[in-house]
């Protein structure tokens, strides 16, 4: 079929396909919105998206948000240390909000970073709602961020003692299934590496629940999640002492501790040490590690967020909190 004239004055309109194809500029907004996806009759779908190539017809965004009041637009705030887990579910995170109809607009927030200053340039883009990741947080980031004036959802950390959304998991209680699995198995000479800014709370409720059972951790060391920092910690640990046992905050730092443990130490892993991390990413399922670790039903909470961000943006003034639990995936380097 030959290409038919492009209307005058520049680019075709929504109203330009609507009429061409004998429908409703309605139903010609709803072919090109994600949302409506099998909504539509596959004919209605298959004439307007001809004529719409025939016209070289793209949506405007722009004009859509000024109807709607919505830019369509969501922000999502991730820390630089932010490991393999981050990634992976920032890849995810992002293709869902691009499946609604809506677009991710991406911010890096470094441990040192001017917190006003980030949360400004967010502002300055009237997006629909923001996503702040627990490894971007602060607590000086807490209280910038409840008075920003547009909904929030902190992911992966507890909005409990604010007013606004979140949806996270009980991480004292994953500490809890770390601590147990380490105790029952006979261990007792445990150390820790956790990150000094982390504010998950989970190398705490670890040390707690020792406490508990009438065991002191043997020494806590600082790492920011990223491998070279966990191999650090775990000379030092293994070096100063004879352990049976390291939990680590996160599983990039456990693989750390694990490769220094057999090929620096010469140590059994687990016979002569056992090695516990967190968050359960990809990597550290690999055969090569394939790492103890303490995972959250990310697939359920990724589900719950996209609902929260439905949520907030149609009714911005009532919070959205979801809690999940966490559960221990035990393999190999434990016993």
């Amino acid at each position: 079929m030959a290409r038919k004239a492009q209307p005058a004055g520049g680019y075709a309109t929504g109203k330009d396909v609507a009429q061409r194809a004998g429908v409703s500029t309605i139903t010609v907004s709803r072919v090109f919105n994600p949302a409506w996806e099998g909504k539509i009759r596959p004919e209605t779908v298959e004439r307007v998206r001809q004529v719409a190539q025939e016209l070289n017809y793209r949506p405007n965004g722009v004009a859509r948000s000024l109807v709607n009041r919505r830019t369509n637009i969501i922000a999502v705030v991730i820390g630089q240390s932010a490991g393999f887990f981050y990634s992976e579910i920032l890849t995810d995170l992002v293709r869902r909000i691009q499946k609604s109809g809506r677009q991710a607009l991406v911010f890096s927030l470094d441990l040192y970073d001017d917190v006003a200053r980030i949360l400004e340039q967010v502002a300055q883009h009237r997006v629909d709602a923001v996503v702040v990741t627990s490894s971007a947080l602060r607590t000086d980031v807490m209280r910038p961020l409840e008075d920003m004036g547009m909904p929030v959802i902190l992911f992966k950390r507890s909005a409990e003692q604010t007013n606004i959304s979140g949806i996270w998991c009980d991480e004292r209680q994953g500490a809890l299934l770390a601590a147990d699995c380490l105790l029952r198995t006979g261990c007792r000479q445990i150390g820790i590496v956790a990150h000094p800014h982390g504010g998950t709370g989970r190398a705490q409720a670890f040390a707690e629940e020792l406490a508990r059972q009438n065991i002191t951790p043997v020494q806590t060391v600082w790492g920011d999640y990223s491998y070279e920092s966990g191999q650090q910690a775990a000379r030092k640990l293994l070096t100063d002492h004879r352990l049976d046992a390291i939990f680590c905050e996160e599983d990039t730092m456990a693989m750390a501790c694990l490769d220094i443990a057999r090929e620096e130490f010469g140590l059994r892993v687990p016979d002569d040490l056992a090695i516990i991390g967190f968050d359960n990413n990809t990597a550290a399922a690999l055969p090569a590690y394939n790492i103890t670790t303490v995972a959250h039903p990310i697939v359920d909470m990724l589900d719950a967020l996209m609902e929260a961000i439905e949520q907030v943006t149609c009714d911005p003034h009532t919070p959205v909190r979801r809690q999940f639990e966490m559960s221990l995936l035990e393999r190999s380097t434990t016993k």
